[in-house]
């Protein structure tokens, strides 16, 4: 591969180890991605492949991916002063190396995070503690774009709210549809949880492969907020027009925002 990496703006790799030898990867990142803006991290596979075209060309000699992180690696931090976008899906519920990749990525400039795990009864690998640095304040404070598929449960959705206060477009799917509603009408008018716990920015939000009784959910925390004279954000509803329960979904929430059916 015959490329400039300082001038290396986006990065997307799939079928990739999360994250392989972070010292490695610490070594050369002030040269070679100190630059991104947008960082894609996939894995499709549920072996221990490494992405090739990396380990491959002369480019990118340096990355080398391994199987076992040592102790030091563990707490590399890899500086990337510009990212503004990182996205996170890894292909299967619990990757090895996901929690040493959040960990280990200083990026004070993100906007958009996204983290998308597959369809399934139960939630993705938890990294909703690893989003706070050491004096519990958010990592990445500022994010105004989440987009989180089956990421949560409800004792780690709270968390993820707090992580991101300045969220003003939000994105959930899977079990998260379900979850996030209620940790935002609690933070909203209860003390369950502290005040940090709700998206005062919140403007738009969709919706992906909802279920009914998830829709449930979030109808009435829409009514809730329209009724409490907050502004509900405006959704988009990611299915089937000829669902009965999005199609009721939709003509019910619309008398108190704006709902757009993608199908």
């Amino acid at each position: 591969m015959d490329c400039d990496l300082y001038s290396l703006k986006s990065l997307d790799a799939e079928n990739f180890l999360l994250p392989g030898d972070l010292a490695s990867i610490r070594s050369r990142a002030g040269q070679s991605f100190s630059r991104l803006t947008s960082l894609t991290l996939r894995r499709y596979n549920n072996d221990a492949r490494s992405l090739r075209i990396m380990m491959d060309s002369s480019a990118f000699r340096p990355l080398r991916f391994r199987s076992d992180p040592s102790p030091d690696e563990e707490a590399t931090i890899v500086s990337l002063p510009y990212l503004q976008t990182l996205i996170l899906h890894p292909g299967v519920l619990k990757p090895r190396y996901l929690q040493q990749t959040v960990s280990a990525i200083h990026a004070p400039a993100l906007r958009h995070f996204e983290l998308v795990f597959p369809d399934s009864k139960i939630p993705g690998q938890n990294v909703a503690d690893i989003l706070f640095d050491a004096s519990k304040r958010p990592r990445f404070p500022l994010v105004d774009t989440v987009v989180l598929h089956n990421a949560s449960n409800s004792g780690t959705a709270p968390y993820f709210v707090q992580a991101f206060p300045y969220t003003s477009q939000a994105t959930i799917g899977g079990l998260d549809v379900g979850l996030f509603p209620l940790v935002l009408r609690a933070g909203a008018y209860s003390h369950a949880y502290p005040g940090s716990t709700y998206w005062h920015r919140l403007r738009n939000l969709t919706l992906r492969q909802p279920r009914p009784e998830t829709l449930r959910v979030v109808r009435e925390w829409i009514k809730a907020e329209y009724h409490r004279g907050r502004l509900p954000p405006s959704l988009v509803v990611e299915g089937s027009p000829d669902n009965p329960d999005i199609r009721g979904f939709c003509q019910l929430c619309r008398i108190y925002t704006r709902v757009d059916l993608i199908g």
